[in-house]
C-alpha cells in the first residue's frame, strides 16, 4: 500500500472569532519556546554542553510556561526548540568547511520578540477530539475553545501557524493512493529556471525539450 500526507488550510483572520483565542495560545508558544532556548543557550555559553530533547522535556515539565499548554503541544515546542538548535549545528558545520558559501558565521538561536512573537501550535491526533472528528467531522484542539470544520475523518497533525496578519490552521492527513503504471524505458528530466517555470528534456525521439512559462504556457525549445 502506497500512502501520501496532504494538507487541507484553514485561514483565520483578524476578525473570525477564533482569532483572539489562537493569538492567545501562540503567544503562550512563544513563552515556552523562549524559556526553553534560555536554558539550552545558558548551558551550551557556559557550560559548553548541549541539552538534548529528553533532557530538556525533564527540566521543563514543571515550569509555568511549560503548564500553560497541553502536555502533548508542549512538547512539539521543545521538539521545535531541539530541530533550531540542530540546525544551528549543521549550519556552523558547514560553514567551518566551506564559509565562502555563507555571509556570515551562523548564530545561536535567538529569542522570540516578547511582545510581538508568536510561535506555532502542533496537536496531534491524539491532542484532538476523536469523537467529534469522525461523527461531526469537526477538529477540537485540546483545551482549545475553537472549532474547525474538516473534510476528513481521520487525520495524522494538526498545525496552527502564525504569519504576520493572519494564521493558517493546517489540517494533515495521510491518503492511499494506487500508483500509475509506468514505463521505465521512459525517462524525463526537469531543471527549474528563473525566467521559465522549469525546463524538461525527454529521452524519447517524439518528444522535444520543453520551456514552461509561469503563466502555464510552454513553448517547444530545441
Amino acid at each position: 500500500m502506497t500512502t501520501m500526507q496532504l494538507v487541507e488550510r484553514h485561514i483565520i483572520s483578524k476578525n473570525d472569532p477564533r482569532w483572539a483565542v489562537i493569538d492567545h495560545t501562540c503567544w503562550l508558544s512563544k513563552n515556552l519556546y523562549n524559556a526553553a532556548n534560555y536554558i539550552v543557550r545558558q548551558e551550551y555559553i557556559f557550560n559548553h554542553h548541549f541539552i538534548p530533547y529528553a533532557q530538556l522535556d525533564k527540566l521543563m515539565k514543571h515550569n509555568p510556561d511549560y503548564c500553560a499548554l497541553p502536555r502533548k503541544v508542549s512538547q512539539w515546542v521543545l521538539k521545535q526548540v531541539n530541530q533550531d538548535w540542530q540546525n544551528y549545528f549543521t549550519g556552523r558545520a558547514e560553514y567551518q568547511s566551506n564559509p565562502k558559501k555563507f555571509t556570515g558565521c551562523p548564530r545561536l538561536p535567538t529569542y522570540k520578540d516578547t511582545a510581538k512573537g508568536r510561535n506555532l501550535l502542533v496537536y496531534t491526533d491524539q491532542a484532538v477530539s476523536r469523537k467529534l472528528l469522525t461523527q461531526k467531522g469537526v477538529i477540537q484542539p485540546s483545551q482549545l475553545a475553537i472549532q474547525v470544520q474538516t473534510k476528513q475523518k481521520n487525520i495524522d497533525q494538526v498545525r496552527i501557524v502564525p504569519r504576520k496578519t493572519y494564521y493558517v490552521i493546517e489540517v494533515i492527513y495521510t491518503v492511499e493512493i494506487d500508483p500509475l503504471p509506468v514505463e521505465p524505458h521512459r525517462i524525463a528530466s526537469l531543471d527549474i529556471g528563473l525566467n521559465t517555470l522549469a525546463a524538461v528534456t525527454f529521452n524519447q525521439p517524439e518528444f522535444s525539450g520543453c520551456n514552461f512559462q509561469p503563466t502555464g504556457v510552454h513553448s517547444a525549445s530545441g
